[in-house]
């Protein structure tokens, strides 16, 4: 198992929660009929998680 810095981990926290914030907010958005700016939330946040999933799972040298 890879272990991080606490930097790096504050960093994995924080991208993780702000990705669940922005798909979270989306569909708060898609519900009052804001479609635009909840698919830009939407695309945002998965971009967030598939990113982050990708750095966690590049094994580190």
């Amino acid at each position: 198992m890879t272990k991080y810095s606490r930097a790096e981990d504050f960093l994995i926290g924080t991208s993780f929660a702000a990705a669940l914030v922005a798909l979270i907010y989306s569909f708060v958005l898609f519900s009052v009929a804001a479609v635009d700016w909840g698919i830009f939330l939407f695309v945002i946040g998965f971009l967030f998680l598939f990113f982050l999933g990708f750095a966690l799972l590049v094994p580190k040298d």
